[in-house]
């Protein structure tokens, strides 16, 4: 997704980042070193075992949200997208979430707390995208659904109600 400067960010898998990259990097040739990343620095001991996402999932699963004392908000961000603030949104595949990230926080490289974290139970958020409406489109990969949250629902942290139409709707093939 590219933000209101024209910079691109990008989600990334493993080590669990997002990461930015500015106009200049993007005109330039080569492998640029991202400008800004978001998320658990790689560097860092921040997993018991690096490249190990079953252990990360079985983990969740069971109700711990950090490797030891490092929380990792961003766990497989699979999609970002922009609002018409500029709070930057990442779909976590792994977490079941989806977060926000303030322009204040995209100024540097860290592992900020997101401003607002919406719960999206039993899906893995793959996809997301704004409506003129500043409602959230959320595609789950594994039930293969939409699901819109109104703007007003956005506001804060929290598990809001998907708007009335626009509950799990199934998507792709024979939907």
């Amino acid at each position: 997704a590219f933000d209101s400067a024209g910079n691109a960010w990008v989600g990334e898998n493993d080590p669990n980042n997002v990461v930015e990259y500015t106009v200049a990097q993007l005109a330039a040739s080569g492998s640029p070193t991202p400008n800004v990343r978001l998320g658990v620095d790689p560097s860092t001991a921040s997993r018991i075992v690096r490249n190990q996402q079953v252990a990360t999932r079985d983990m969740r699963a069971s109700g711990a949200t950090a490797f030891g004392s490092i929380p990792e908000p961003l766990h497989d961000p699979d999609a970002v997208a922009f609002d018409a603030h500029g709070n930057l949104w990442v779909a976590n595949y792994y977490n079941e979430n989806v977060v926000a990230y303030s322009p204040s926080h995209r100024l540097t490289s860290g592992n900020p707390t997101p401003s607002i974290t919406i719960v999206v139970p039993g899906t893995e958020p793959f996809g997301l995208a704004f409506d003129k409406s500043g409602g959230l489109w959320i595609g789950d990969d594994s039930g293969n659904t939409i699901t819109n949250l109104a703007a007003a629902s956005l506001a804060t942290s929290g598990t809001p109600t998907p708007t009335a139409g626009g509950a799990a709707r199934p998507i792709g093939r024979g939907a």
